[in-house]
């Protein structure tokens, strides 16, 4: 059966090392044979949350449309990347903003967490912060996190603009590779199980 995964980069930033590696993940899932597609956050501007705000002009459009696009999803794979130690703003003010039109949405789905950056760690922080979050959250998490160290030389470039960058320096990523794929499969084949349950 086929599922339907989000796969979300936590940047904005065109040259994103996090969203050259969500490229990379829908890719692999739609090699699996799962609809996959990449939720671009700046699609959806939205203001810091503000209880007072949110009294007075209710919930934004694009927090209503973004929380459409993810209702579809059976599964959500966050790809974030490390702000001084932590979440980027852009990230968990999107996921702020989706629990004020539907709290209950998260729960509907199963949570894969991902980071990549340039040095050893790949994003090893950014990994225990959404842990955190999503643990506060109780919501259903793929138990691995899958880390990509040195992302700044691991992608080739994309051939064009329809096609994602890809794990592609075998220096660099001969053993990432591999995980990468063990990762997107055991996501793909733990959301499929759910579907096959419910």
């Amino acid at each position: 059966m086929s599922a339907h995964i989000a796969v979300v980069p936590g940047s904005a930033r065109r040259d994103s090392l996090n969203r050259r590696l969500a490229g990379d993940l829908a890719a692999r899932f739609a090699e699996r044979d799962q609809t996959a597609v990449v939720v671009e956050l700046g699609d959806y501007p939205l203001p810091i949350y503000h209880g007072d705000d949110e009294v007075e002009s209710g919930v934004p459009d694009a927090a209503i449309a973004l929380h459409g696009v993810l209702a579809q999803a059976d599964g959500v794979v966050l790809v974030s990347p490390e702000y001084n130690g932590g979440m980027p703003a852009l990230l968990k003010n999107s996921i702020d903003w989706v629990t004020r039109v539907e709290r209950a949405v998260f729960h509907r789905w199963l949570i894969g967490l991902v980071a990549t950056s340039p040095g050893s760690r790949g994003g090893a922080n950014v990994l225990r912060a959404m842990r955190h979050v999503v643990d506060h959250m109780r919501l259903e998490v793929l138990p691995t996190s899958l880390s990509v160290p040195h992302g700044g030389e691991a992608f080739d470039e994309p051939v064009d603009t329809t096609s994602p960058a890809r794990l592609a320096r075998p220096d660099v990523v001969a053993a990432t590779d591999a995980f990468v794929d063990e990762y997107v499969t055991a996501l793909a084949d733990w959301v499929g199980r759910r579907d096959l349950a419910d």
